[in-house]
């Protein structure tokens, strides 16, 4: 398991996560999102939106798994 930095600040942590979700909610709809022509999200957008979030969060998961691979062999270095 990866060292947890106890000099990370809770409510950075928090700022940084609502911020990459607001980004990619914002990209997400931005590329889904077409018209405005009716109240109701349409299946096309709506189909278009799980695809584009799916894939980001797989995305998202493989690089946290790189990132906690790396500081494993950082943490592994230190400590041999």
């Amino acid at each position: 398991m990866a060292a947890v930095d106890p000099n990370i600040n809770p409510e950075n942590l928090f700022r940084e996560y609502f911020g990459t979700y607001n980004k990619l909610a914002e990209h997400c709809f931005v590329d889904c999102v077409h018209s405005f022509t009716t109240k109701r999200v349409t299946k096309s957008e709506a189909l278009c939106a799980t695809n584009c979030l799916e894939k980001h969060f797989e995305a998202y998961g493989r690089i946290t798994q790189k990132i906690q691979v790396y500081q494993l062999g950082k943490l592994n270095e230190l400590n041999p």
